[in-house]
């Protein structure tokens, strides 16, 4: 801190004063010494500039009350489930008819054009398919090419040996076909198949067929020609020889089924002199006959109620009819 000035005595005042001596200028006080100035003040901040103000916030809509919840939908059952489907049986293998479901398509369309049209001879052949395929529908009622299967013996005449229809593939057989071919011809098929298309008749032998018989022409013989409409008898006579034939092989005789526009009808003179039809599916032992006779079928009537006769008045009869018999075995 600084030093006071002393202060002067005061003089008595009667007396003047001597003057006094110039007073000693006191040194002049030091001045007190400056405290260190603070730190320069930091510069007053700038004035941050005022906030735009905030818009005013638009008044809210009034609130609509909340719509009430919808009550939840009931679950729906869960369907239940479906059985998995059985599995498709495998189509089984079609059965071989012979070729008959063709020929059947081809010969109905061959009837329907020619019935169309003005050509009787193809009129006449359409017919001649349409036969054809009634026969290859008659000769499995016969049961020819069912194996196992034998024909009723009702009525069928035997001689002491079983007669059966069973041809199976395999086996050697010949059958009775006819054909439109020279006027007319009944063939005799020899084959292993089992069957034939058209068959009438056919047999299995009992004795050994020579090989030729199947190699020569495919295994067709013909039996007799010129036996179409206009020569019913030498037809009647074709059936006769191939009974005969199934004779000389010692088989049995199968009837299988007819011609639509000629139906034969077959008896037997038994060696007790019995007179024995043999139906359609009838199966047939021939050996011991004593002839037999073929006739068209509406001259069946010819051994009507007859159950015995002589074998000559019975060949007679058959010719008398317009049929044929021989007692030539």
């Amino acid at each position: 801190m600084a030093d006071t000035e002393p202060v002067a005595a005061e003089a008595p005042a009667e007396e003047p004063a001597a003057e006094a001596p110039p007073a000693e200028e006191a040194p002049p006080a030091e001045a007190p010494a400056e405290e260190p100035a603070a730190a320069e003040e930091a510069p007053a901040p700038e004035p941050e500039p005022e906030a735009a103000p905030e818009p005013e916030a638009e008044p809210e809509a009034a609130l609509e009350p909340e719509p009430e919840p919808e009550p939840a939908p009931e679950p729906e059952p869960e369907p239940e489930p479906e059985p998995a489907p059985e599995p498709e049986p495998e189509a089984a293998a079609p059965a071989d008819d012979g070729g008959f479901g063709v020929k059947a398509d081809a010969a109905l369309a061959a009837l329907k054009a020619a019935m169309g049209g003005t050509n009787s001879e193809a009129l006449r052949e359409a017919i001649a398919g349409m036969k054809e395929v009634q026969l290859m529908a008659e000769q499995k009622v016969g049961g020819l090419n069912m194996p196992g299967r034998r024909a009723s013996m009702l009525g069928a005449p035997t001689l002491g040996r079983q007669a059966t229809s069973s041809i199976s593939a395999g086996e050697t057989a010949a059958f009775l076909v006819f054909g439109d071919a020279s006027n007319g011809t009944l063939y005799m098929y020899w084959t292993t198949a089992g069957y034939a298309d058209g068959a009438l008749a056919g047999f299995v032998p009992r004795k050994k067929v020579p090989a030729f018989k199947l190699k020569e022409k495919g295994g067709w013989t013909e039996i007799i020609k010129d036996c179409g409409m206009m020569q019913p008898k030498r037809y009647y006579e074709g059936w006769q020889m191939f009974i005969k034939a199934a004779r000389s092989f010692e088989a049995d005789f199968n009837f299988i089924g007819n011609a639509p526009q000629r139906p034969a009808a077959i008896f037997l003179s038994m060696p007790n002199l019995d007179i024995k039809r043999v139906e359609i599916g009838d199966t047939v032992d021939v050996m011991g006959c004593k002839a037999v006779a073929v006739l068209h079928e509406p001259a069946a009537d010819a051994f009507k109620g007859v159950h015995s006769m002589k074998t000559e008045l019975f060949v007679a009869r058959a010719h008398e009819k317009g049929g044929t018999a021989n007692m030539d075995w």
